[in-house]
């Protein structure tokens, strides 16, 4: 199975309340990378020339992020795979090249929502793009500045919502999946996390349901590594 990951790798600076910047290797390139890795999954990364510059405040169990730069994401030509996930800071990957992509694309939409609430604006989904997205996820928050979303519920879509779990559409029925209360230093990378391995779970699969349960699964593991 191939699978490609146009993504951004980033510099995250964190900064603890109280205490100095502390700077990590980080961008949704890693966390997702790292989730395939560990499912012994191969893939190529398509990712900027330079790595994009995040800064992010640690307070209360909350992040709260600030971009400080993002590297542009080219592509030449028609790609072939068998699945692409996309996952950017901000748009450094143009939404509409989707349709260069010849396979499966899932998009995680949360960069594009960024961009978009940073013009005043929202985010649309029309039609034609609907029609070349299979799989997308974004947050409960993210998911209010979104235009056209309930046309992605008849693909496959995962919202997000903290420690409350997810809601999956998959050809337009809802599935809950309750979170674990898991108390982790922070939860950065939670979303790409199970995000790419929802994708490859169900790339492998094709039952969409349990492969929500192993990325859930797989998630919690991953926040209590963080304790």
């Amino acid at each position: 199975m191939i699978i490609k990951v146009i993504s951004s790798l980033a510099d995250d600076v964190i900064f603890h309340e109280g205490q100095k910047g502390e700077v990590r290797e980080g961008g949704p390139a890693f966390w997702i990378s790292d989730a395939l890795r560990h499912r012994g999954q191969d893939f190529e990364l398509i990712t900027g020339e330079q790595r994009s510059e995040v800064e992010i405040m640690v307070r209360d169990g909350e992040e709260i992020g600030k971009i400080v730069s993002v590297s542009p994401i080219e592509i030449n030509g028609r790609l072939d795979a068998d699945a692409f996930i996309i996952s950017t800071i901000s748009d450094e990957f143009n939404i509409q090249n989707i349709e260069s992509l010849d396979g499966l694309v899932a998009v995680d939409l949360q960069g594009y929502v960024r961009a978009a609430k940073s013009d005043d604006r929202k985010l649309v989904i029309d039609q034609r793009l609907a029609s070349l997205i299979g799989i997308a996820k974004l947050t409960r928050d993210e998911a209010s500045h979104v235009i056209g979303l309930d046309l992605l519920k008849d693909k496959i879509l995962l919202i997000t919502d903290g420690e409350k779990g997810f809601d999956l559409y998959a050809n337009g029925a809802l599935h809950h999946f309750d979170g674990e209360p898991i108390r982790a230093k922070d939860t950065i990378g939670a979303g790409d996390t199970l995000f790419a391995r929802f994708v490859v779970e169900y790339m492998r699969s094709h039952d969409i349901l349990e492969s929500a349960r192993r990325a859930r699964g797989y998630v919690a593991d991953f926040l209590r590594s963080k304790r």
